[in-house]
């Protein structure tokens, strides 16, 4: 509560962002935008597995005797992996195209359910938390990169917050629903298989749209 009190103390202090008012400012110009919604749609694909997993990993460390403290210790690690990778993101992106990053995240999240699957143990699972660098960091780094691309200027801040609220936010609600209904009636490991056929899915859309922009660098 505390830290919640100084980030809105901070939010009302900030300057407002410069705006273009340049041109139209009609969302019809993204909802007719197939780029915008290829981009958007193989980004929600990505963070439904992305935020599947995350909720499958309770299950999977109680599953083999965990607790809680367990599951703090991997999100501990997670952490500080998302934190290297948003400080390195924009020097790597400029060393690889984002077309070729973007794969990396679907890639990363289904060796985790891998891992979850396959080697139930918690020091395997402890290791596997090394790969969220290469998860939401590259989502929110590189996604960002791919909407700016194909967006007008003047819809740029518009298309960011609805390409997020759309791949994003609509993510974990799909995510969560997807796992919590699986788990129910199909329990974990079935559960664990049809998100991992997820993360395969957001490889193949990663793909396409690698070979579709023809391997396009910054």
């Amino acid at each position: 509560m505390g830290a919640l009190l100084v980030g809105i103390i901070c939010a009302f202090r900030l300057k407002d962002v410069a705006k273009s008012y340049e041109g139209s400012m009609s969302f019809k110009l993204l909802l007719t935008n197939k780029d915008y919604i290829f981009i958007v749609v193989t980004l929600l694909i990505i963070c439904i597995g992305f935020r599947g997993y995350l909720q499958l990993l309770p299950y999977g460390i109680e599953r083999i005797g965990g607790d809680t403290s367990n599951l703090g210790i991997y999100n501990f690690i997670c952490s500080v992996s998302e934190i290297v990778m948003l400080i390195l993101c924009s020097k790597i992106m400029h060393k690889l195209s984002p077309d070729k990053l973007i794969i990396l995240s679907p890639i990363a999240v289904f060796i985790q359910m891998s891992v979850l699957y396959f080697i139930p143990n918690i020091y395997a699972i402890y290791l596997s938390g090394l790969l969220q660098i290469f998860t939401y960091p590259i989502i929110l780094m590189v996604g960002r990169t791919m909407i700016d691309r194909v967006c007008p200027a003047n819809l740029k801040t518009t298309s960011q917050l609805m390409g997020f609220a759309m791949f994003n936010s609509l993510g974990v609600i799909i995510g969560s629903f997807v796992v919590g209904f699986l788990i129910e009636y199909l329990k974990i490991d079935r559960a664990i298989l049809v998100m991992m056929g997820v993360a395969l899915l957001g490889v193949l859309c990663a793909i396409f749209y690698d070979r579709k922009t023809k391997d396009k660098t910054i």
